[in-house]
């Protein structure tokens, strides 16, 4: 299956032999997330979200499965906002965690049409603290869900091109487009 390895604290380079964890279901790992001081990393992998938890004691870390049918394509499929997730499957469109963690996709329903045509291999999201929006892109189009308002923007055709990552750095929302990075909400002559 597939292994987890945690290293020393102070010491990323030192895997102790003895505290090798197994993910469950067992899944290569596309990609992690997590807010410092947490505690707590997502894993992200193709048919699965699963998590690992920092115990602090023996064991150091307690990995668990979370969504066990629902994953995501890629890591850039998946952001944090604040301590939620929100990520694009390719069968359920938008997801989030909701009520018991499951899996939530009804905030979505209303861009399902614009999105149903969209590459899941090819969807980024980001988050915007400034703006408290988590964009979803596809190619040079992109649809913002305003968490304030639970509500959708109109879809935003107007980037300068494919999006092929985002980054949160100091409150802003950076996008990759062809290795040039653009502030989301920031345009020629302002927002």
């Amino acid at each position: 299956g597939i292994m987890i390895a945690v290293s020393i604290p102070g010491k990323p380079e030192a895997f102790p032999p003895n505290t090798i964890y197994s993910l469950n279901p067992a899944e290569i790992v596309l990609g992690c997330v997590s807010r410092s001081g947490d505690g707590f990393v997502y894993v992200i992998c193709a048919n699965s979200l699963q998590g690992i938890v920092w115990s602090g004691g023996r064991p150091a870390v307690i990995p668990r499965g979370i969504w066990p049918n629902t994953g995501f394509p890629s890591a850039n499929a998946v952001c944090l906002a604040e301590s939620v997730l929100y990520g694009f499957n390719g069968k359920r469109g938008p997801v989030r965690p909701q009520g018991g963690n499951d899996p939530a996709s009804a905030f979505g329903l209303r861009v399902e049409p614009d999105m149903a045509a969209w590459n899941p291999a090819s969807v980024v999201v980001g988050y915007s603290p400034d703006l408290n929006v988590v964009l979803y892109c596809h190619g040079n189009t992109a649809l913002a869900y305003r968490r304030s308002f639970d509500n959708w923007s109109t879809p935003l055709t107007r980037l300068p091109g494919t999006v092929l990552s985002a980054v949160t750095l100091g409150g802003k929302l950076l996008l990759n487009v062809g290795g040039t990075l653009y502030e989301f909400g920031v345009g020629p002559g302002g927002t």
